[in-house]
This record gives structure tokens, C-alpha cells and sequence, in this order.
């Protein structure tokens, strides 16, 4: 027998062949002095054809010792049975898989009084409902997939219990907010949009402040750049958003636009001061003029004379003259309606703007200027009148006050905080389902559990993405739910003087669900004798003679097989007629991580309940472990043992939990102290996402089996696929298509998720030497190696979350038929 390194995918343990018995035999003919005068070795001989039948039994013989050497390692051992015996042996059991977990949201109808005829006295139970106004919906409430091409319908049941009510279907979100007009702002949310705004019309944004002083700056004028009117889109009304072309407010002088009352005006009308169109002192004829020009002459007995252009001060009143800042009433240059008082007009110049409040309105005759007509006066309250003249003056009258519009949330931030417009009987610890668009795309629907409930705003105890405010729903009538379809038994009758009796359950495969167990799962079994729950344990070893407990065993054809006590570890079962019975799920494995939305039958309907729709999709669903992954995890239970002390043991730990395919473990310094940072990749090759079963169950048991002092922080980790282009020069004679699809096969094996750890770079001489050591290929040229677009990389580097992998449509091969270079 040779000597076995450590490492051997299999252990050497034959002491010979045929061959070697046979020549062994021979040799000891010729030593032999009697049978040395032997003389033909040939099969023909009687005595060499013993020799050859007894080597051919020595060979077999050795053949199984060797096999069987073989099964008594774990490492070496190919049968499942030796596997699971040799596992069982340091207490493991190969992981039976687990249950997808989803969650189930339930859509009830609304109460609707049975209609009857006005004035027509009825029974009292006419006057019920069609539908209750809150309902409970028990555990068990099961729900079926809608199965694609190719697939089986797939069964989930509720496991929690809930009350329902039909308002919770559709909770709303806030669409808008209140955002008062500030500094800088040079929009405006009006209600309606039937405004009658246009480009150029002139707005007024005025407040409290100006009515209490007539000196107050917060006010603002502007002119209108652009109207967009808006129309009804869900919940948001319609308004109309205003563009104006200056900014509200000013920064030199620093004035703010009202903080007080906010009230906008729209100015319909657009007139002048009587006299604008009065013709300049200038032109008027001297004759005109009479009068108006100064007197000169000697003393008072002189006969006056007039000197034509020493002006008197008339033309100082004349409609170039600036009003006087202490009047208080003007003239429009004709009647204006719909002018009232406490209304507001602005005084308006090329470089200047003022506001006036209007005290008095009346109609009068005005001759002045050289011209007369019915004019509107209007007595008004203000300062800086004397800024203006008939002339230069551009009045805005007509105010007609707009109604200011909340803003619409054309963005939610997301996060833990979810306001809403009314969440009545909402409390704690309750599953929401948020569904909507996204910000940045596309729609979504996420599960959160609700930590807390302050008025109308839920906090989360996870956070939810960024939506559009007017797509979001809550559904608050929302259960966990797992895979798996309830099934009760009579297991048979107990017999109290049998030791260790077993029953084998008739339902397969036995449903387990993510829990917080060193395991990670649990099972959905319960047994009860005469009515009473026995306990599942994983051994009866140390188990007391009268302890109701039970042990469970899976079998290669996936039934399990329920064993109890003799009275001696474990008690046994009491004699009776069928008083054994079970209640147990069936149904586990990766083909019940079903896309979102495809749990749509009610196959239990409580009554209110119109419809059933999985938010999420099911995840965590993992297949039973196979042979190759109980080889490597098996150790793990005497690695760990149930605690975690080492950064290894992180690993150790999450590797064995169901669910989990892959884990690594890294210090790093977070500013204050080391932190342990885990990452972890479930079976399905999928990253361990926060707010998952999985993951609040992995991040339990890890909790509970670490030391207290230690930091821990489950990341996610981050799929990194590169691409690899090459060349290949095939060895004459053999096919190109054969040696590059063995090339390709070779590649995606060798950089697969299974082969590959978090953090491990891949570098370019890596790559080559998979491809020049397979069959066939006689050289290689690397082009590109990358995780982007392009290039060739001599190493590409990876981060502790990441892992790069190599997919086989990421590989391009061509032939090269030059040598090369």
C-alpha cells in the first residue's frame, strides 16, 4: 500500500492488481524447487491457471478494501449514504434545504350598504353590508403560483396572523407640499388651470406685512415668462406652474418676498395716467403758453410785458412733472371696471416699480393737458408717488387674486419614514408592501415592517427606495407566507412495548423554513401523542427516559421517518389506537423563488377577500444539500461548535447556515475600532439583501453565537463578470470548434462562482495558462481582459464585497493560424 499525502481526491489503498498478484505468484514458482522444474508459464498449465483465477480473486478482494477505505473519509467517500453516516458521526445532517419565503398581500373588498328603496322600513339584516368592515386572517392561508412555460404551480401559506381592513388596500402617500413662495424662487404653483395667464402678464405676490405699513418692501411684481398648465394625474390635482422673469425677492438689499398671509394677484388690466398723452409743454404756441410765462417790467406802475421762454411754473405741473409724494389721488386716462377699493395697482417705469394700495374708487370729469374725458380717480396709499409723472407712468390695475397651489413631490426621498394621508389602526410590527415607480426608472414593489407609528407617518424598520409620490401604494394588509402546503396525518398507533419505534411521513419532501438556528432552518413538523406536543431533538443521546421527544431522519427518497424513545433515552410512546398524529408542510426548494406578482390564486378565501398578489418575489427557496457541499461543510459543526470566536468562525458559521453558498470574513477599521465585515452569497448565487428572511435570520444566529464585544457588519455582495477576448492556435489535426468550446467550458469552470472567493483578483497569466493547458491548444494571444468595454488588464483587482466571475457569452475566441509573434 503507498503512502497517501494529505489533499488526495482519493486515498490509495490496494496492496496489488492482478498483474502484480499473478507475477508474485510466478516469482514464487521459480524460488520453488519442485515447481521450479515447471516448464511453461502458459494459461494452458493447470498449476499457472490456479495461480491466475486466485490473483483475479486477490484483485477484486483488494478492489473493495480500497473502495471502502474510501468510504470511511469524508473527502474520499462517493456514496451518499457513506457521506451521511460519516457527517452524522460528528452530528450533521445534510441541510434538507429550505422554503422560499415571500410575503402575501391581500386586497379586501370595501363595505357597501345593500341598497333598498328610500322610506321603505326593511328588516334589520338589510340594512348589513356585502362586505365586513375588518377581517382576520389566520395562519395557513395558502395561495397558489400561476405557473410559466415549463413550470409546476408552486403552494404558500401565511404564516402569521393579521387583521385586515379594506381601507388598508391602498394607502396613499402625500402628492404635495406646502412650500411658501421664498427668496430666489422664480416659480409660482397656482390652483386650476384655467388662470389666464399669459408671457407678459404681470403677477403681484404681496402679504400681511404690506398691508399693516405702507413703507413694507416684502412684496414682489413680476412679469410672466411661461405658464404650464398641468392636468389631473392620480391623486395630484391640476395647477399651473408660472415662470417668472425675475427671481422673487432681492439679495442687494437683502428683501424677502412675503413671509405672512401669501396672496398672489394677477393685473388684467394695463392703462395710464391721465395726461400721458398730453403734447409736450414745448410745442404748445406761444399764444398757448399766455399766462404761463413770467412777468417782467419796472415797478408797480409799470406796464408788464411778457419776454417769450422765461417759463413760469406751470410747466412744472405740466404732464412731464413728477406727482407730488404727498397727493393721494390719481387719474386713470379713462374708466376702468372692476376697480374696487382695498384692491392694489403698481406704478410702473422702465427701471422703477411701486405698489399702491387703493383706498377710494369714483368715476369724474378730468380737463387738463389740453384734454378732458371721464376718468377713473382712485385715492391710494403708498410711498415714492413723486418717481412717476403722467408721462413716464404704466399703470397695472385690475388685480384678480389667484389661489396659491402646494407643490407637487415630483420626488420622494424614500428611506424609513413613509408619510401618508391617514393610517387609522395601523400599529407596530405589521408588514406594509410599498409599491410605485421609481425616481430613476422603472416600477418596484418592496415589503417593510412597520417599527413605528407617529399620527399618519409610518417608520419603517428598513428603508424603501425613492418613488414618484402619485404611483405609491401601501398595502397594509400584508402576512409573511412560505412555501409549502399543510398536510395532517394519523402517523398510527403507539405501542409501549416497542423501543425506538418509527413511522415515515407520507407527504415528501418536508417543508423547512430560514430560522435563527446554528442550522438555519427549522421544521415544520409537529407531533402530538394523545394530544400532546412532542419535542423535536437532533439526538435521543442524553435524553431522559420519560422527555417527549422525537428525532427525524431523511431518507434518499426524500420521506422522513419520525423515531422515538425506548425509556431509556427518550420515552416512549404510549399504547394507543391511532393517537399518533402529525401536522407538517410539504413543498421546499430553489423552484419556489417565484417572480413578483406570480402568486395570484386564493386557494383559501376568508371572507372579504377579493384578491392575493405577492409584492415580492419569493426568495431563500434552496434545494437539499448535495454530497459535493456536505464535504465542505460537514467539519464545520466541530469547527464552530454552535459559537463563533475567530474571524474564521464567521465564515465557518455562515457557510453551514442554510441558504448561504458562499461567505467570507475581513477586519477593517471603521475610524474608531476593527469591525468584523461578513459577506455572504446565497445558494442561488444571489447577494444576501437586507430586510430578507435570510438575512435577519443569519444575522440572529450569528448574534447569538458571537462574542458580545465583537462589531459585526453584513455586507452584499457585488457580482463582477469580466469578459475575456482571445486567440487560439489549435494543434494540427484537431477540430477548432471542439478545442475552443473545451477552452470555453474550461475557462467558465475555472473563474465559476463555486471555484472563485470574495476579494480574489484574476490576473492575465491565470487566464492564459487555463487556456494553453486544455487539450488541443498549442498557443494562446490574451486581446482583452476587463470588467468594461475594453483592454487588456494585467490584473484586475476586486474589493472584499466583490466577486469576479466569467460567464461563457463573456468569452470570444477566434483562431489564429499565424504562429505567433
Amino acid at each position: 500500500m503507498n503512502a497517501n499525502p494529505p489533499g488526495l481526491p482519493a486515498i490509495d489503498y490496494r496492496a496489488g492488481t492482478h498483474a502484480t498478484f499473478l507475477a508474485a505468484l510466478l516469482r514464487a514458482f521459480g524460488a520453488d524447487p519442485v515447481l521450479r522444474a515447471l516448464g511453461t508459464h502458459d494459461g494452458t498449465e493447470p498449476l499457472v491457471a490456479t495461480a491466475d483465477a486466485y490473483s483475479m480473486g486477490l484483485d477484486v478482494l483488494t478492489f473493495y478494501t480500497e473502495r471502502i477505505a474510501n468510504e470511511g473519509y469524508l473527502r474520499t467517500a462517493t456514496e451518499r449514504y457513506s457521506v451521511l453516516e460519516l457527517a452524522r458521526a460528528i452530528g450533521y445532517e445534510l441541510r434538507p434545504g429550505v422554503a422560499a419565503s415571500t410575503a402575501l398581500a391581500f386586497t379586501l373588498a370595501k363595505p357597501v350598504p345593500v341598497p333598498h328603496a328610500p322610506g321603505v322600513e326593511v328588516p334589520t339584516i338589510m340594512h348589513a353590508v356585502t362586505a365586513p368592515e375588518k377581517i382576520t386572517i389566520p395562519v395557513g392561508t395558502r395561495a397558489q403560483s400561476v405557473p410559466g412555460p415549463g413550470e409546476l404551480p408552486r403552494a404558500f401559506e401565511t404564516v402569521e396572523e393579521i387583521e385586515a381592513r379594506p381601507e388598508w388596500n391602498a394607502i396613499k402617500v402625500p402628492v404635495t407640499m406646502w412650500v411658501p413662495p421664498a427668496l430666489g424662487d422664480d416659480e409660482l404653483y397656482l390652483k386650476g388651470i384655467t388662470t389666464g395667464l399669459n408671457p407678459g402678464d404681470m403677477i403681484l405676490l404681496v402679504g400681511n406685512e404690506r398691508l399693516g405699513s405702507r413703507y413694507n418692501e416684502n412684496w414682489d411684481v413680476r412679469r410672466v415668462a411661461g405658464v404650464r398648465a398641468v392636468d389631473r394625474v392620480g391623486d395630484l390635482a391640476e395647477h399651473t406652474v408660472v415662470t417668472l422673469d425675475m427671481p422673487l425677492g432681492t439679495t442687494e438689499p437683502l428683501v424677502h418676498p412675503t413671509r405672512e398671509g401669501q396672496r398672489v394677484y394677477a393685473f388684467r388690466q394695463r392703462g395710464a395716467l391721465f395726461g400721458h398723452n398730453a403734447p409736450p409743454w414745448e410745442s404748445l404756441p406761444v399764444s398757448m403758453r399766455y399766462g404761463e410765462m413770467a412777468q417782467t417790467g419796472g415797478g408797480p406802475h409799470d406796464v408788464p410785458h411778457w419776454v417769450p421762454g422765461a417759463y413760469a411754473g406751470r410747466q412744472d405741473s405740466w404732464a412731464d412733472a413728477y406727482l407730488s409724494a404727498t397727493q393721494e389721488d390719481v387719474f386713470l386716462d379713462r374708466v376702468y371696471q372692476g376697480l374696487t377699493p382695498a384692491s392694489w395697482i403698481a406704478l410702473a417705469t422702465p427701471s422703477y416699480i411701486e405698489l399702491f394700495r387703493v383706498e377710494e374708487v369714483d368715476e369724474t370729469s378730468r380737463a387738463d393737458y389740453l384734454l378732458q374725458g371721464q376718468v377713473s380717480r382712485l385715492k391710494i396709499t403708498g410711498e415714492h408717488l413723486n418717481f412717476f409723472s403722467p408721462r413716464n407712468a404704466v399703470v397695472w390695475c385690475g388685480a384678480e387674486e389667484l389661489e396659491l397651489a402646494e407643490r407637487p413631490l415630483y420626488g420622494w426621498g424614500g428611506g424609513t419614514v413613509v408619510p401618508t394621508n391617514g393610517v387609522p389602526g395601523v400599529v407596530p410590527g405589521r408588514l406594509v408592501a410599498v409599491r410605485g415607480e421609481l425616481l430613476r426608472g422603472g416600477s418596484r414593489s418592496e415589503v417593510a415592517r412597520v417599527a413605528s407609528v407617529v399620527g399618519s407617518t409610518l417608520v419603517l424598520e428598513t428603508g424603501v427606495a425613492s418613488y414618484v409620490p402619485v404611483t405609491v401604494r401601501l398595502n397594509a394588509n400584508v402576512a409573511a407566507a412560505t412555501d409549502g402546503e399543510s398536510r395532517t396525518e394519523i402517523l398510527g398507533g403507539g405501542d409501549g412495548a416497542a423501543a425506538f419505534q418509527t413511522f415515515t411521513l407520507r407527504g415528501t419532501p418536508l417543508t423547512y423554513t430560514s430560522a435563527s438556528t446554528p442550522s438555519g432552518t427549522r421544521s415544520s413538523l409537529e407531533v402530538r401523542v394523545d394530544g400532546l406536543l412532542w419535542t423535536e431533538v437532533p439526538s435521543l443521546y442524553g435524553q431522559g427516559p420519560t422527555a417527549r421527544v422525537y428525532t427525524t431522519r431523511r431518507r434518499d427518497d426524500a420521506t422522513t421517518v419520525v423515531r422515538f424513545g425506548d425509556g431509556v433515552t427518550g420515552a416512549r410512546l404510549p399504547t394507543g389506537r391511532e393517537n399518533v398524529r402529525a401536522s407538517y408542510r410539504v413543498g421546499i426548494g430553489a423552484a419556489g423563488n417565484v417572480a413578483v406578482d406570480k402568486i395570484a390564486l386564493p386557494m383559501s378565501r376568508p371572507l372579504g377577500v377579493e384578491e392575493v398578489i405577492n409584492p415580492v418575489a419569493a426568495l431563500g427557496g434552496t434545494d437539499p444539500e448535495v454530497l459535493g457541499q456536505a464535504r465542505a461543510n460537514a467539519p464545520t459543526t466541530v469547527l464552530t461548535l454552535d459559537r463563533i470566536v475567530s474571524l474564521r468562525d464567521y465564515e465557518d458559521f455562515a457557510r453551514s447556515f442554510a441558504g448561504i453558498g458562499k461567505a467570507h470574513a475581513h477586519l477593517a477599521w471603521n475610524g474608531e475600532r476593527q469591525v468584523i465585515r461578513l459577506v455572504a452569497a446565497t445558494t442561488a448565487r444571489e447577494p444576501v439583501l437586507p430586510g430578507t428572511v435570510l438575512h435577519d435570520n443569519l444575522r440572529a444566529g450569528i448574534d447569538a453565537a458571537r462574542h458580545p464585544g465583537h462589531q459585526v457588519v453584513l455586507e452584499t455582495f457585488v457580482p463582477r463578470p469580466f469578459t475575456v477576448v482571445m486567440r487560439l492556435v489549435v494543434e494540427p489535426g484537431r477540430a477548432y470548434a471542439d478545442v475552443s468550446a473545451a477552452v470555453t467550458a474550461s475557462l467558465v469552470d475555472t473563474f465559476s462562482f463555486e471555484k472563485r472567493a470574495f476579494g480574489q483578483r484574476v490576473s492575465a497569466a491565470e487566464v492564459l495558462a487555463v487556456a494553453q493547458n486544455t487539450l488541443g491548444v498549442r498557443g494562446a494571444d490574451l486581446d482583452v481582459l476587463s470588467t468594461g468595454s475594453g483592454g487588456l488588464a494585467v490584473t484586475l483587482p476586486a474589493a472584499p464585497v466583490e466577486l469576479l466571475t466569467l460567464r461563457a457569452e463573456n468569452v470570444q475566441l477566434t483562431e489564429l493560424r499565424e504562429p505567433l509573434p
